[in-house]
């Protein structure tokens, strides 16, 4: 029997070449997010993105590139020239920058309890946007976003 891409459970490290070689080809790649450097956007377990080939990389996107022996999937802080420099959104910290080659896909679009979220939607759009300039007010502003995800904030 064959198991879709989509099926597999793999660790990250052996799903990387495989969604390499997927999205190499046109083809779009569905992933559950798992690990918590994308909090508070995308929560481990419960949310997924559609990973697409990369056409024009963008300060904002979500992507999904390989580090030395890791593969991850972080949002681009800055680019400069052939470097990329990425961050999770749960991070302070500038990651150390990889090459527009290491970057394999980008999010196109996230699922959240079984709705589909566009990521140029506007709402979307000013989200990256903020989270992006406001890296030095991240640690109190994911302070206040875990006080309204364990329902403290209703």
């Amino acid at each position: 029997m064959d198991t879709s891409i989509d099926e597999l459970k793999l660790p990250l490290a052996e799903l990387g070449a495989l969604i390499d070689e997927r999205v190499s080809t046109g083809q779009a790649v569905s992933l559950t997010v798992a690990g918590d450097s994308m909090n508070p956007m995308l929560i481990s377990g419960r949310d997924s993105v559609t990973l697409t080939a990369v056409k024009k990389l963008k300060k904002g996107q979500v992507v999904f590139y390989k580090s030395g022996d890791a593969y991850l999937l972080h949002r681009i802080i800055r680019i400069k020239g052939d470097a990329v420099s990425c961050m999770g959104d749960n991070g302070a910290v500038l990651e150390p920058p990889v090459t527009r080659g290491d970057v394999i896909a980008v999010v196109t679009e996230f699922i959240r309890n079984s709705k589909r979220y566009s990521v140029k939607n506007l709402k979307y759009r000013l989200y990256a946007f903020m989270w992006r300039k406001f890296i030095k007010k991240r640690p109190r502003m994911l302070k206040i976003a875990a006080h309204k995800t364990n329902g403290k904030g209703k």
